[in-house]
């Protein structure tokens, strides 16, 4: 089975480091979004088997993200923090 994850971080360079670390461990669906709106569009358009999910992001935090996620999905989100 492959697993989809999402990455959401506004910081380019973490969300790529992140991504090539799920790559060398095996995940080969890995999709990034780098706000809040974009998060919310993939969400709701795929079936992600975890989200990696940045707290500071420009425009809404990723708390509220969250809450709006778990509005129509239970998958797991693992929030990132500094």
């Amino acid at each position: 089975m492959a697993y989809r994850i999402l990455i959401v971080d506004d910081e380019k360079a973490l969300s790529r480091m992140v991504e090539g670390v799920l790559q060398k461990e095996g995940f080969s669906h890995i999709y990034t979004a780098a706000d809040c709106k974009s998060a919310e569009l993939l969400t709701a358009e795929n079936e992600f088997q975890m989200i990696l999910l940045d707290v500071m992001l420009p425009k809404m935090d990723g708390f509220e993200v969250c809450q709006r996620i778990r509005e129509f999905s239970n998958m797991p989100i693992v929030m990132l923090t500094a």
